[in-house]
């Protein structure tokens, strides 16, 4: 079976919830530097929320360096694409500039080292992707919210490694962080009536009516529809690893603590507390 984290695995050396980093620890067995800003020292990193640009990208420099990552002005951002952009975006120039280097696509891959591929969610899965033919490594980072999952982004990326860099889906390792659980993540029957959110066909068993809430809704299992998916493309379970539904990793959850743990957009705007809204960091680098 896949292996499922329902506790958050801090970095070595601090002591669990205190902190502002957590890691998966198979990619601590690849030896993937990587980290995820969540624990109680975690800070706002969506320049949404943030006065200052400089005072932000500061914050972010110091969270990179304490996780061992390169500084910003060698990362690469992915961020959501408009119609126009690509799906899937392939890094091949290292980042010379002052300042990180915005891509927008859904997933970002890379052969370079140290350079630091970031993206920033606040309730989607983002999935660490690595894989290794000979001695030539990839590296990649996918955005995988419902919108993503939807539009078959999932399926995309892991076709990416195997078409254009001739991977086995047996070399490919996927490692997905902290994301909301169907507990807290649902449309409104009304809306995906008139909307269609979702293709229910696709979703299958991963979307369900629920009537117990105070008017018809689907619920959404994102996570669960996103490794199902993977392991249909032949990537062994051995080589997944995810944050799970419990409420220690649930993004919603952690972000109504207090103090929070996390950010989580649907949160914040389900409970009218704009304050608390913004994004935590997933990064990770050859």
């Amino acid at each position: 079976m896949v292996k499922l984290l329902n506790q958050l695995a801090f970095q070595p050396g601090q002591i669990s919830g205190q902190e502002d980093s957590i890691i998966l620890p198979l990619f601590k067995e690849l030896d993937i530097p990587h980290a995820i800003s969540i624990g109680l020292q975690s800070q706002n990193m969506a320049q949404t929320f943030n006065h200052s640009l400089d005072d932000l990208e500061v914050r972010q420099d110091k969270f990179l360096t304490k996780n061992n990552l390169e500084l910003l002005n060698k990362a690469y951002f992915s961020t959501v694409p408009t119609e126009k952009d690509t799906t899937i975006g392939d890094i091949s120039t290292p980042n010379n500039t002052l300042h990180p280097i915005v891509y927008p696509a859904d997933v970002i891959f890379t052969h370079l080292s140290s350079t630091p591929l970031i993206h920033k969610p606040a309730d989607c899965p983002t999935a660490i992707i690595f894989a290794k033919k000979n001695i030539l490594p990839v590296l990649g980072l996918a955005h995988l919210g419902r919108p993503q999952v939807n539009k078959k982004v999932t399926e995309q990326a892991i076709d990416h490694v195997t078409d254009f860099y001739m991977i086995n889906p047996r070399d490919i390792f996927i490692g997905i962080s902290p994301s909301i659980g169907p507990k807290h993540y649902f449309i409104k029957k009304k809306d995906q009536e008139v909307h269609h959110f979702i293709d229910r066909s696709y979703w299958g068993e991963f979307a369900w009516e629920d009537a117990s809430y105070d008017e018809p809704i689907i619920r959404i299992d994102v996570l669960g529809k996103i490794l199902s998916v993977i392991k249909q493309k032949g990537v062994p379970d051995e080589n997944i690893e995810a944050y799970g539904h419990s409420d220690a990793v649930d993004t919603y959850h952690l972000a109504s603590l207090t103090p929070p743990l996390a950010f989580s957009h649907r949160y914040a705007t389900e409970t009218n507390q704009p304050h608390k809204n913004g994004r935590f960091m997933v990064a990770a680098q050859l």
